[in-house]
């Protein structure tokens, strides 16, 4: 009869030469067996970028740059599961004898995750993914197809927009509660797009005035051409001050230029003139403008619109 090796009475630095010749996936199963070895697979340092997927009633993980671990977070019953890959198959390990929230917190922590990639809300859940969704760590961007005025996923947006810098919003429809979409506009957010994907979508200056987004990008809005001339006026005037860097809009209209540009006193540069814009949430984003309208208020602040054929007004407020 075989006696099974005592691996966890080893020192820690024989221990830990016994886990660099593991895979991930058995580094991945070692770490669940005690809060010991989840710290003793931590300093293998193995690192990984996580995905975040809320479904109706689990949220799963995924790993971006192997797929081999996918992790099941039953929203239902407080049970987890884990699909592993191993030898090219797949196997499942069910009703692990730990709550999800420890799945989850052992999982980031072996991993060694700063921040969540990309969390996706794929389905309105049918129970409250909060618990698990708000001790995540800081998320690089939410995504969400739904109507986010939902209350279940308007709540969980609420909850988790401190700790993530971009919302990209992809309605099939209006938003049934226009009012609690205010409140995800007003977020201190480094970039917002809502871009429809079954219409359009209308919002009304006041949202784009209360928009306190960086970068904000509208794409299928009806708007009025007077609105947006009334949006460049109160900024003109002084009467309007943003943290807006970027307003990226596409009209369903065609609009006149003359009409959003009347009473401002722009003046067109010719597009042999060419200029670098930075955004300073995200030195990475630099956009080359080529010529474009500027509008220099009386205190020397200048912003330019980029406009190109009848629906694409890019408006640019320089530092």
């Amino acid at each position: 009869m075989t006696t099974p090796f005592p691996l966890l009475r080893l020192p820690l630095l024989p221990l830990m030469q016994v886990c660099r010749c593991m895979d991930t996936v058995e580094v991945f199963a070692f770490s669940l067996l005690s809060k010991r070895t989840n710290t003793t697979a931590k300093r293998l340092k193995i690192t990984r970028s996580i995905d975040v997927n809320v479904h109706e009633n689990h949220v799963q993980l995924c790993f971006r740059d192997v797929q081999d671990i996918l992790i099941y977070l039953d929203l239902e019953n407080d049970q987890a599961r884990a699909d592993v890959k191993l030898q090219n198959r797949w196997s499942s390990w069910n009703n692990l004898p730990i709550s999800t929230s420890e799945l989850l917190n052992r999982t980031l922590n072996v991993f060694n995750c700063g921040f969540i990639h990309k969390l996706e809300f794929v389905d309105i859940p049918r129970y409250n993914v909060l618990p698990i969704l708000a001790t995540l760590p800081n998320i690089k961007e939410v995504t969400s197809y739904l109507d986010i005025t939902n209350e279940i996923i308007y709540r969980t947006l609420k909850v988790i927009s401190p700790n993530t810098s971009k919302v990209n919003l992809y309605p099939r429809a209006e938003y049934g509660n226009p009012e609690k979409l205010q409140e995800i506009l007003i977020e201190n957010l480094d970039v917002l797009i809502i871009a429809p994907l079954g219409g359009d979508i209308r919002l009304h200056l006041d949202d784009i005035l209360i928009t306190n987004a960086s970068k904000a990008v509208y794409n299928r809005l009806r708007l009025s051409e007077q609105d947006l001339n009334r949006f460049l006026k109160l900024w003109n005037s002084g009467k309007f001050n943003t943290r807006m860097e970027v307003l990226q809009i596409v009209v369903k209209e065609d609009f006149n230029r003359d009409s959003v540009l009347n009473g401002l006193h722009a003046i067109e540069l010719p597009e042999t003139i060419e200029r670098t814009f930075e955004f300073s949430r995200n030195q990475i984003f630099r956009k080359i403008i080529y010529g474009g309208h500027d509008i220099r208020r009386e205190n020397g602040d200048l912003v330019t619109v980029d406009i190109h054929g009848l629906h694409y007004y890019n408006i640019y407020f320089w530092p």
